[in-house]
């Protein structure tokens, strides 16, 4: 049964998981998957990260997809084990649980700060070459500069497009914010007209998601774990 008005929590999200979302959350009553983003994949610039990766010290998955790209066309160019040499990283929890189901150790991923504060924890290691798997968004800050010394490459294995977006706040309680990237979408959907938000709850995922959403919401917060579920409990999910 859907949500009642007034009750109902819309999670914005990539086009592409979509699907899988909704299938994954479909116990929950309230809960409403609307694409917000979709990705453009640059499989040249992933094909020369797997190569790369062979010779990193220290590997970082910035997203969830960054992975799932990484490691199809490592199967692709039939490389079994691109990571062998490498500590990795991951921005992020779900990113670290995409590569914990591929077999894959990480070191380290961090609850909150997402790519800030995996540079800060690499910055005390000893220095060898760094690749950072991102999207082309990531490209926009300097994170890389909390370590220096390092020899680093950011590979921009993918960039993001708006989804045309017509959403309706009223009849719904919050809102879940996993990415800074679908807060801006949502945003230039209304032409930066944030009158209907204000009686809205909103959960982010990340500082910088947490940071944009401020500007519209002013009951903001950010999940206490990175993770899409705690979000979406935060924002008073409902079993069916």
């Amino acid at each position: 049964m859907p949500g009642t008005s007034k009750d109902k929590i819309a999670v914005f999200c990539p086009k592409e998981e979509a699907g899988a979302l909704k299938s994954r959350f479909k116990g929950l009553k309230n809960v409403e998957f609307i694409p917000a983003i979709a990705f453009a994949d640059d499989w040249e610039a992933v094909a020369n990260a797997v190569r790369m990766a062979e010779l990193a010290a220290y590997v970082i998955f910035g997203s969830k997809h960054s992975v799932s790209l990484f490691f199809e066309k490592a199967k692709e160019l039939r490389i079994k084990n691109p990571l062998k040499n490498a500590k990795v990283f991951a921005a992020g929890h779900a990113t670290e649980m995409e590569l914990k189901s591929l077999g894959i150790n990480v070191a380290y991923a961090p609850d909150r700060g997402g790519l800030y504060e995996v540079y800060a924890r690499i910055s005390g290691m000893e220095h060898g070459p760094v690749i950072e798997i991102s999207g082309s968004s990531a490209g926009k800050t300097d994170t890389w500069e909390l370590a220096p010394g390092f020899m680093h490459i950011r590979i921009r294995a993918y960039s993001v497009e708006d989804c045309k977006l017509e959403f309706d706040p009223h009849g719904y309680s919050a809102v879940v914010f996993p990415s800074g990237l679908e807060v801006e979408s949502l945003f230039k959907s209304v032409d930066y007209d944030f009158s209907g938000f204000h009686g809205l709850k909103a959960i982010c995922i990340g500082r910088k998601a947490l940071v944009k959403a401020k500007m519209a919401f002013k009951d903001a917060k950010e999940a206490e774990i990175n993770t899409l579920e705690s979000a979406i409990r935060a924002a008073g999910a409902k079993n069916g």
